[in-house]
Parts: structure tokens; sequence; C-alpha cells
């Protein structure tokens, strides 16, 4: 009978480390190169030696589990490599662009008497200039309609229309007319936010006193849209309450906790801040059940976030100073926690980093991706 040579792989420890900014690997390759030693030390070939079987199997998973994690750590290590130079090209190129948005900004806050002007869309900046000078002519066409701005931040996004804060949204893939319609009625909306107070009072009243916020990175949403998620929320809340009464194991009052009341379509969740995120169309029951579940959870997150905050605001900065960021910004999802952890990781790793990243714009989400503008997305999770 044929015996096959016994080999113990024990552990991966004595795998070489290798410089993650030399080159790159597919785990197609590493499979490949790897599937004579595969075949040599598989566990099926030592069916009649249970203790090396059992070793070789759990060092091959070891092992499997290590080459993943350095073939990824190669490939974010190279994505910066390969990308710095190309990054900073587009950021020369396009600096006359950004000088031309500065003083288009400049002179519209003047003329208008504007607080700020935001870019808050996925679009690059080209189309940033382009709303600008579309909103310099219907200036031009329309001067007095548009001294109804004359206090205000307008931000050109993805919505059209008046957000909670008073804030003007204009879509900067509108038409102009539509966003003349929306300034002429600027007025109608701020009627609608003054009431917004009173009617998050009702939902904090019926719900023992509950803070009634807005989420820490909420969708757009505009005044008269929330005006009526909270409308529904009470009515939903007031029957349950006359009909049934909140459970006796809840505290008295629930002022320690935030609640942020969202569209129809909303999550019912607890969001990583610590908010207790509801959807205006949640029945009063479920809520409640929800709330009663959650308690202690949203308590712990909410102390969390209070704390990492301020730590986000001073590592922010650290990190901006150490690389020599020309900016850096994050997407919505990316909260404090995540923020600290990914400039901590780059913190950790600068003198590897300061050639990839010196003077250059940065911007933290869930992936990796370099803009026409030379603006380099990288996930918050990174690794090398």
């Amino acid at each position: 009978m044929k015996v096959h040579q016994i080999m113990k792989f024990d552990g991966c420890s004595s795998l070489p480390l290798l410089n993650p900014l030399c080159r790159s690997l597919s785990s197609t390759e590493v499979s490949t190169a790897l599937r004579p030693f595969y075949f040599f030390v598989h566990p099926d070939l030592f069916g009649q030696f249970p203790e090396e079987r059992a070793i070789n199997e759990n060092s091959l998973k070891l092992l499997s589990s290590y080459l993943e994690t350095l073939i990824l750590n190669l490939l974010e290590g190279d994505w910066l490599s390969k990308n710095y130079s190309t990054a900073q090209e587009q950021l020369k190129a396009h600096e006359p662009l950004r000088d031309e948005i500065k003083k288009l900004k400049y002179r519209l806050c003047n003329e208008l008497d504007l607080k700020k002007i935001k870019w808050d869309c996925g679009w690059n900046i080209s189309h940033f200039k382009g709303s600008l000078q579309s909103l310099l002519i219907l200036y031009e066409h329309h001067p007095q309609e548009l001294k109804s701005l004359s206090g205000k931040t307008l931000i050109f996004g993805n919505e059209t229309g008046v957000n909670l804060d008073g804030d003007v949204m204009l879509n900067c893939g509108e038409v102009r007319n539509n966003w003349l319609d929306v300034i002429k009625n600027i007025h109608r909306q701020d009627k609608v936010i003054l009431k917004l107070p009173q009617f998050e009072k009702a939902v904090s009243r019926v719900l023992r006193d509950i803070k009634v916020v807005h989420r820490k990175f909420q969708p757009k949403v505009t005044a008269e849209k929330y005006e009526n998620q909270l409308r529904r929320l009470i009515t939903s809340l007031s029957d349950y309450q006359g009909r049934n009464g909140y459970p006796k194991h809840w505290p008295e009052k629930l002022n320690k906790f935030e609640l942020v009341v969202e569209t129809e379509a909303g999550p019912l969740m607890v969001s990583p801040t610590g908010q207790i995120i509801v959807p205006s169309s949640c029945p009063a029951s479920i809520l409640v059940n929800f709330i009663s579940e959650n308690l202690e959870e949203a308590n712990r997150l909410l102390d969390e976030y209070k704390s990492n905050k301020y730590v986000e605001k001073d590592i922010h900065s650290r990190v901006v100073l150490e690389f020599r960021l020309l900016s850096l910004r994050k997407d919505d999802n990316i909260t404090p926690k995540l923020m600290i952890d990914c400039c901590n990781n780059m913190l950790k790793h600068k003198n590897i980093l300061k050639p990839l990243l010196n003077n250059s714009s940065l911007f933290i989400t869930s992936y990796f991706s370099l803009l026409s503008d030379g603006q380099m997305c990288i996930p918050w999770n990174w690794k090398i």
C-alpha cells in the first residue's frame, strides 16, 4: 500500500512580511503558485493519521486567512502608490478651476448677502462652477426675487427646497426656473420652519420628554415633508398612549434619549451615534417595543458619541498637519468612531504614507476611487 509522506505545516508565523508598496498579486496568481504545495499537504491525504490531518487542516486555514489579508494589503498600498502622482497632476490641473470657484462664491455671497455656499453633490467641481454660473445668470435676470436669499446658506445638492436648518437647497441637475420657483417661496418655507419646534415638542411630550432631534448624518429633507412626518407620529403615539399606556419598566422620563423622525420608508434602528431612528409610518406598538428592547444600547452609544466627537476633532487636525493635506473630509456614514480609527491608522503608518499623501485632498468613505479633480477617496478601514 502506498503511504503518503507526512508533512506537518504548523502555523504561518515564519512567512516573510512583504513590503506592501512593492507589487500586488491576485488571489488567482497566489492559488496557482501554491497548488503543488496544497496537494502535498492536503488534509484529505492523511486519513490514517488524524493528528497530522488536524494540524494540516488548521494550518491551511490559517495560511489562507493570512494570504487573503496580505493580498488585500498589497492591493491597497499599491493603489496609493499608483494613484498619488495622477492625483497630484489632477489637483494641479484643477487649481485654476478652484480659483474660479472661489471668486464666484465670493461674488455671489457679497451680491446676494449669502451666509455661505456649500457643494453637497456627488459630481465633480466643474459642475460646481456650472451651478454657480447658473445662479449668477439667474441673479442678473431676477435681482429682486433673489433678494429673499439674504442671510441664507445656499446648498447645491440633489434636493430642491428648504431644509430643517432653513438652508436653501438647489438641485444642481435642475433648470434655473425650478430654482427660481423655490426662491420665490422661501418666505412660506420659513413659516413652516418656525412651526417645527412646536410639533417636535408635541412628540416629546407624548413620549415622556424624549429629545426630538435631527440625525447626526441625516438624509436631506424639506421642512414641509418633516412637518407631515411629525404630525403622523404624534397621532399614532397619542392614540396608543390613550389606549395602552407605556411599559411600567420604562423610566419616568426619557429625556436622556434622542429620537429622530424620518420618512415613511426610513429604518427603525438605533444609529451608531445612539439615536433612535423611527419612520413616521411606524405603528406605535412596534416603536414602543423597540424602545423597550434598545434603551440600554442607545444609552451606551450616546455616551460613546459624546466622547468621540471631541476626539475626532482633535485627531482630524493632527492628520491634516502631519500629512500636509489640502483637505480631509468624510462621507456622512463615517461616524466619529470610524474616523478616529482611520486617522489613528494613518498616524501609525505615517512614515510609509507621508510620501503618498503629502499635499493631497482626501475623502474618507468605504471604497477606493480617484476623482477627476484629483481628490482621493479611501476606505476608513484601509490596511497596511
